[in-house]
């Protein structure tokens, strides 16, 4: 499975405030609120005295709710099958016979690392995967800790009964 965009919601605001005490954060916030309502929010810069941002306000009407949310569920799908696939990789690279090259002793393998043996190893784990049959249920924790590369931390609730694309059943054949 390729990696599917970031699912992104209609509206998109990045914003950048910075304000000398809480009030004068709070005083600023309302007032990009009020400025926001009136539809002159666009990109730009605005401060005062105490406080101040950078804004970008990116809108695309065409994304509904239902677009987003299918996104969204796929995104949800590739984590899972790459966590799925990173764990299977490790076992993988763990049952490898150590070469000898380049250190005397194997090394440990490293989370999303990218050395030559883990690459192999995924490559092994993701041929395992494409040849397993399409009956197997998805074994989806029901949370999934996600770490982002920003270094945000988030949490993904799967459906404890929630079957992959690729473990949905295959139709049964007509009667005879």
């Amino acid at each position: 499975m390729t990696k599917p965009d970031i699912p992104r919601r209609a509206y998109k605001l990045d914003l950048k405030v910075e304000a000398d005490s809480l009030d004068s954060l709070i005083g600023y916030l309302r007032s990009f609120e009020a400025n926001l309502q009136k539809g002159k929010i666009i990109r730009g810069v605005m401060g005062g005295y105490s406080a101040g941002s950078t804004y970008r306000l990116d809108v695309d009407e065409t994304i509904t709710h239902d677009a987003w949310a299918e996104a969204n569920q796929r995104y949800v799908d590739w984590i899972v099958e790459e966590e799925q696939i990173e764990q299977r990789a490790q076992a993988i690279y763990d049952a490898m016979p150590f070469d000898g090259v380049g250190a005397r002793e194997k090394p440990a393998w490293v989370p999303q690392g990218n050395s030559l043996k883990q690459d192999e190893a995924r490559q092994l784990a993701r041929a395992e995967r494409k040849a397993e049959p399409v009956h197997r249920p998805c074994d989806c924790p029901v949370v999934w800790p996600v770490v982002r590369p920003q270094g945000l931390h988030r949490v993904v609730h799967v459906r404890a009964n929630h079957l992959s694309e690729r473990a949905r059943p295959a139709p049964l054949p007509p009667r005879q």
